[in-house]
């Protein structure tokens, strides 16, 4: 009987089949989720997510996207001697005990399937534009609810099946860009516009979830408290928390809060106990985000750094020699700056 192609085996135990490393090197990609990395291992290897799971020991199910909370120790060990990559960056892969894990998506479906939240969201232009289509990390928190690189609003289910994304439930041999459920090419889903108001809101309030996170402030501030409360400003007010709404949802609470004349959305973020935090965080809410809010001490920089002349009348140029800028630690020094000089009140705006 002839055979229309190689035939793939699966063995009881990935580890059993190779005592060295495995024969296809895939290296993570930037701010790659871990759970989008072992599909691209798995499907390099012509193994399904579901049989890729059960050869390392973790049955089917919703295996690797568990995996993205925390990897075992036995795992981490494994994953590193078979594909070389270093264990720190397989563990930069997971949720951790990232300050922002508050802000995670729920894995397990809600009982509204259809309309509440999902687990991963995705921009379908960056999934066109890699080179092979992976998932971010960044797209598992509920406020990232927009691709900075595009400009326009993420997706957090088929829109054929209008299902959440199950790339572990792959029983087939097919890449994660395909629907589990329908097989659609999630690479050719429409990419939501969005308002420039709705944008702007909502990227402001992961610019503030970044950068406290980087300040080591999210743990003792009130800022993912004053997140998951979002919707109860609504009118009239919506009892879920801000991670329970689907992602169209959040943009349409944050879209409804931006327009409202009484600014409740910027009054809400700012209100804050402790008043160096609250005096940072003003500052930027006032701005309306990161890059506004630095304008000004980017415009005093540039007017007092160092220059030579090019040829030509008029050409002016920084010396090459001087040091790029660094966006988290001039906001920082800027906001510092801003706060000792003001100092609101607690739970004001600056």
């Amino acid at each position: 009987m002839r055979h229309a192609g190689p035939a793939v085996e699966v063995q009881p135990r990935l580890a059993t089949m190779l005592t060295e490393r495995w024969p296809v090197e895939v290296s993570p990609a930037q701010d790659e989720l871990l759970s989008s990395w072992l599909h691209r291992l798995a499907f390099a290897h012509g193994l399904s997510p579901r049989h890729f799971g059960e050869c390392l020991g973790f049955g089917a199910g919703a295996w690797s996207a568990r995996l993205d909370l925390a990897a075992p120790e036995f795992l981490l060990d494994h994953l590193q001697h078979q594909t070389g990559a270093g264990r720190e960056r397989i563990i930069a892969m997971t949720i951790g005990a990232a300050p922002w894990r508050a802000l995670l998506l729920p894995l397990r479906r809600s009982r509204n399937g259809r309309t509440g939240s999902t687990w991963l969201q995705f921009c379908p232009l960056c999934l066109a534009e890699d080179e092979t289509p992976y998932f971010r990390r960044s797209w598992r928190r509920a406020s990232v609810m927009t691709c900075r690189r595009h400009g326009r609003a993420l997706l957090d289910r088929c829109p054929s099946c209008r299902k959440g994304l199950a790339p572990f439930a792959q029983r087939a041999l097919s890449p994660q860009h395909r629907c589990a459920g329908c097989g659609f090419n999630l690479r050719e889903a429409k990419a939501p516009f969005i308002a420039k108001a709705t944008r702007q809101a909502a990227e402001l309030i992961d610019d503030l979830v970044r950068l406290e996170a980087a300040k080591d402030f999210l743990e003792k501030s009130a800022l993912i408290e004053r997140i998951l409360a979002l919707p109860a400003l609504e009118e009239p007010p919506n009892p879920r928390s801000f991670t329970r709404l689907s992602t169209k949802q959040r943009l349409r609470c944050l879209a409804r809060l931006a327009r409202h004349p009484g600014r409740p959305l910027q009054n809400h973020l700012c209100a804050e106990p402790d008043a160096l935090i609250a005096g940072w965080r003003g500052m930027i809410v006032a701005a309306g985000g990161t890059a506004p809010a630095l304008e000004p001490l980017l415009r005093r920089l540039a007017s007092r750094a160092p220059i030579e002349q090019e040829s030509g009348p008029g050409a002016y140029t920084r010396r090459s020699s001087a040091a790029a800028a660094d966006l988290r630690l001039l906001l920082s020094a800027y906001g510092a700056i801003c706060a000792r000089n003001k100092a609101p009140k607690p739970g004001s705006c600056a």
